[in-house]
């Protein structure tokens, strides 16, 4: 009986291995195990950055060179929506949590609202004439869908001093509150599983509770 088992297991290990050898003969000793599929934006000079997953079951993305919001069906077809101001310099998008779409506006520090059917809507940032002037990199950078059912963005340096800030915003486009972090350059931002939004911030890490409670971490060395 002990034998018979041996042999069986022997057997099957055999089979598994003649299958997994004729797998990859069939896909080919040097190709990836996926397909890559691209789909060339029409837009001229579009410079796509920002993309997530719409309410639609479409991918929106940012037109960051072209000032457009741009959806792609899971087929391929694209559609441009273009921005109310020009060279908006659009960049990071995300589903909100009233069905529509926001992205940022970092050239023109403004916040904009887009809907499933292409209608947008934009926002202004609180901000100095005189920091946009000297620094054109200094607005809304990223943007989240926040626990608290509003939105939350960062701005990368500048805006309304020398200091990034972090900002909500209601689904109705009001903002909420405008705190500035001094001497903390922050990127990008996320909502985190514990109910706090997290943000990077060069070789520091950022939370904040709520009510708002900034939290610095510093990265190890």
């Amino acid at each position: 009986m002990r034998r018979r088992m041996v042999w069986s297991i022997g057997s099957l290990a055999l089979m598994l291995a003649l299958i997994m050898m004729s797998a990859r003969n069939v896909r080919g000793e040097d190709e990836p195990p996926f397909t890559l599929t691209t789909f060339t934006v029409p837009t001229t000079g579009s410079n796509s950055w920002g993309i997530t997953a719409g309410p639609d079951s479409n991918l929106w993305f940012a037109e960051s060179g072209a000032s457009k919001i741009g959806r792609i069906t899971p087929s391929g077809t694209i559609t441009g929506f273009s921005i109310p101001t020009p060279n908006s310099g659009a960049s990071s998008i995300t589903p909100g949590p009233d069905g529509n779409l926001w992205f940022t506006e970092d050239s023109v520090s403004k916040i904009g609202r887009i809907t499933p059917s292409g209608t947008i809507t934009e926002f202004p940032v609180p901000t100095t004439s005189e920091v946009v002037a000297e620094d054109e990199t200094s607005g809304p950078y990223d943007i989240v869908s926040g626990p608290d059912k509003n939105l939350w963005v960062s701005t990368y340096g500048g805006h309304p001093v020398d200091s990034s800030s972090v900002f909500r915003v209601a689904p109705d486009g009001r903002i909420i509150d405008y705190d500035t972090i001094s001497g903390y350059t922050i990127a990008e931002i996320a909502a985190g599983p514990d109910g706090a939004i997290w943000f990077t911030s060069e070789d520091t890490i950022g939370r904040l509770e709520f009510p708002v409670f900034y939290q610095y971490l510093p990265l190890a060395q």
